[in-house]
């Protein structure tokens, strides 16, 4: 299977699987979940994730592994790109309220084009990305 057929797979295995659902703590529906089911699907391993219910517990479960935020996290496990060099399936971490950044999914329509968690919808939306922390090669 090519690279783009697999990255064109993960990335409809993960639309399929988090698009009608809401952001959730307690079930486990949070962009750091999505990003892990995604790198599952694209062939990679990270590690298993612990259950968190809440803001605080996410940042616990960041801390506990000796990270500050979501993109020293990925920064853990993938090699950092500029967000102009984004494809299909690639991740990238946007600014968010919480300080921590939210993760998103290239939704390989040009480097702006994502879909993530965002306030104003009720599932995952297409964004444009207006600033990101970085990017990172699925």
């Amino acid at each position: 299977m090519s690279e783009l057929v697999k990255r064109q797979a993960a990335t409809e295995a993960t639309l399929a699987k988090y698009r009608d659902k809401p952001m959730s703590f307690e079930d486990g529906q949070t962009c750091v979940h999505m990003a892990r089911f995604h790198l599952v699907k694209l062939g990679h391993k990270p590690q298993k994730m612990p259950r968190v219910r809440s803001l605080i517990g996410a940042k616990r479960a960041l801390k506990d592994n000796g990270w500050e935020t979501t993109a020293d996290m990925l920064d853990a496990i993938l090699p950092r790109i500029k967000p102009a060099e984004m494809r299909l399936g690639d991740l990238a971490v946007m600014e968010d309220d919480s300080g921590l950044g939210a993760v998103v999914i290239s939704a390989g329509m040009g480097w702006s084009k994502v879909f993530g968690w965002h306030e104003d919808a009720q599932g995952l939306a297409i964004m444009d990305v207006k600033k990101f922390i970085g990017a990172w090669r699925g």
